[in-house]
């Protein structure tokens, strides 16, 4: 994973002592805020899986009786009436009318569908939930993403804070040296080149501030962006721990179980569903029906009549055996994005594990650097105190101290956001501290 960690120019000014670094509020309120929502990516993510369960309602319904009702209203021009003559009760001859058209013509219909045999319906229904089952496993890779961009982030505002009260420090004591060695030139004790040197290194230190200003604004801005939270100006250490992980044999194991895995695995399910649906959608389908017409031109029939009855329905064409084909590739293409999958995440692992080891050694180096430089500096004032030293011997030595401190603090910085990014790529939740 590339570092996001803000750089700042290593050569700028002095350094004096090391201190905490300037932070925000602790890096879990971030992370539950990138979660509940402050994050678009995850947002967008979320919707997506909505969609596909809404997707597999709509598989549903498709399995489920169907209700379907109908009113009409007709204006004709003439009314079509028969008369015959039938029995009444009594046995007596009457004229009765049978009305076939009348001039108002009014028809109501209620039917029930219940499908009865669908197998490609139903293997439809299941590639659905399947679809859907993988994107809410994308969902969780991609919460995994944001952890990731949150941390890295959150430590780029720390390091970025950290150099920015480094910076302040460097400015205060150039200032400090120029007043001793205007003091000293004015006395007859420094030369006029060493005054001018001393003020080059307040304008450098001045730049320092400026650029580490800067870098913070923009981190702040990029961790505000990620959580929708707004940082503030509390304080909190950066000091990555130089304990070895877990072996990476350890860490591996964890990879064909990470969310994205898991989905392309759906995914290949989902495409094995959708070859089946193609195959059974070329058997027949059979449904049950009951309706009921209301109308009141029936006729010599009853103005309410029911019905029942069952149909089979087969249709045969040459885009279904077509269809076969397309589905079988899909299944390749789904096949090979599972073995894409589930290499990447091999990859992830192997890679994170080997930069945190990497980095472990760089911190530890990068420490002892900034240790040696801080005593180099110690023994250049004291030189120039007692006149046995030049300026440019400080100067010298400063900048190196303060190029050793900056790289600590990315070194650190990096180190922190290279194992949490272990961590949560491993499925381990970033306050868990331990090895899976």
């Amino acid at each position: 994973m590339q570092s996001l960690i803000i750089r700042v120019p290593l050569i700028l000014a002095l350094l004096a002592l090391p201190s905490a670094a300037r932070a925000q509020q602790p890096l879990y309120v971030f992370l539950r805020a990138a979660e509940e929502g402050g994050a678009l990516d995850l947002r967008e993510a979320e919707l997506t899986r909505e969609q596909a369960r809404s997707q597999v309602d709509e598989a549903r319904a498709r399995l489920l009786p169907s209700l379907g009702a109908s009113a009409g209203y007709t204006r004709n021009q003439a009314e079509v009436v028969a008369e015959f003559p039938a029995p009444d009760d009594t046995g007596m001859l009457q004229t009765q009318r049978a009305v076939i058209t009348p001039y108002d013509q009014l028809e109501a219909r209620v039917a029930l569908t219940v499908p009865l045999i669908d197998v490609g319906a139903w293997s439809s229904f299941f590639g659905a939930e399947a679809s859907a089952d993988a994107e809410t496993l994308r969902v969780d890779a991609r919460a995994i993403d944001v952890r990731v961009s949150v941390v890295t982030a959150y430590h780029a505002l720390v390091a970025a804070r950290a150099v920015q009260d480094a910076a302040a420090r460097t400015l205060s004591a150039a200032e400090e040296n120029l007043a001793v060695v205007s003091s000293r030139a004015d006395a007859g004790l420094a030369s006029e080149l060493d005054r001018q040197r001393a003020i080059a290194d307040v304008e450098r230190a001045n730049q320092s501030v400026a650029e580490a200003d800067l870098q913070a604004a923009l981190a702040e801005r990029q961790l505000y962006v990620a959580t929708g939270v707004e940082p503030d100006g509390t304080r909190a250490s950066l000091d990555a721990s130089l304990e070895d992980e877990a072996p990476l044999a350890t860490w591996m194991r964890a990879a064909g179980d990470l969310p994205s895995v898991r989905a392309a695995v759906r995914d290949v399910r989902a495409a094995e569903l959708a070859r089946d649906a193609a195959w059974q959608a070329m058997l027949p389908t059979i449904a049950a029906t009951a309706s009921e017409r209301i109308t009141n031109a029936a006729g010599f029939g009853p103005e309410a009549l029911w019905a029942i009855g069952v149909s089979a329905t087969w249709a045969l064409d040459f885009g279904r055996p077509a269809s076969l084909s397309t589905r079988e590739r899909q299944i390749s293409l789904a096949e090979v994005r599972l073995d894409r999958a589930q290499r990447t995440a091999e990859t992830s692992m192997y890679e994170a594990w080997h930069r945190v080891r990497s980095l472990i050694a760089r911190a530890r180096s990068a420490r002892a650097a900034e240790a040696a430089s801080e005593r180099a500096a110690v023994v250049a004032r004291a030189r120039a105190e007692a006149g046995t030293g030049t300026q440019l011997e400080l100067s010298q030595a400063e900048r190196d101290l303060f190029s050793a401190s900056v790289q600590r603090i990315q070194a650190d910085a990096d180190l922190e956001v290279s194992r949490l990014a272990l961590r949560l790529r491993s499925g381990l939740a970033v306050d868990d501290g331990g090895a899976p």
